[in-house]
């Protein structure tokens, strides 16, 4: 089931500027992968927030959905 927080981001992602960035959960979510599959994609750059965590662009999302994202080599 999916938990509350991730059902709100994603009821709110068509709403969000393309400036926007979400988590590698809705981004995985979005194309119907896992975040394993988004962390590994060449095509899907990262933007870093600290060291450690990063995020993932609304309008690139977007771009990318529209045309499809190339495979995981």
């Amino acid at each position: 089931m999916i938990d509350e927080h991730l059902k709100k981001s994603l009821e709110l992602f068509e709403h969000l500027p393309d400036a926007a960035n979400v988590s590698a959960r809705v981004t995985a979510t979005i194309f119907g992968r896992s975040e394993r599959w988004v962390r590994y994609n060449p095509t899907l750059k990262r933007i870093y927030t600290s060291r450690t965590n990063y995020t993932y662009n609304v309008g690139e999302i977007r771009r990318l959905a529209r045309e499809g994202v190339g495979r995981v080599a």
